[in-house]
């Protein structure tokens, strides 16, 4: 199994799982860091990660503004259908 599909089936699973609400707020802990990383370092790359599925769209743009990443944002508030806010 793919790490992609590790964290979007435990993600999709913690709604109904008990067991697995630790380890999915772990992963999004850790999606948010990613995020924070990814636009310190490599800003162009950022758009593509937080439009994955799994990625936390509302912890994610915070970060994203914080870090003046207006492509990510857009791209995440596509996600989020504030496609009028994205522009």
């Amino acid at each position: 199994m793919t790490l992609n599909r590790e964290i979007t089936d435990t993600i999709r699973d913690a709604i109904y799982m008990k067991e697995r609400k630790k380890l999915a707020a772990y992963y999004g802990d850790l999606l948010v860091l990613f995020t924070r990383h990814m636009c310190e370092y490599d800003s162009d790359q950022v758009e593509f990660w937080v439009q994955q599925d799994y990625f936390p769209s509302k912890q994610c743009i915070e970060v994203c503004r914080d870090k003046k990443n207006l492509l990510a944002e857009a791209k995440l508030l596509e996600k989020m259908n504030d496609c009028k806010s994205a522009i």
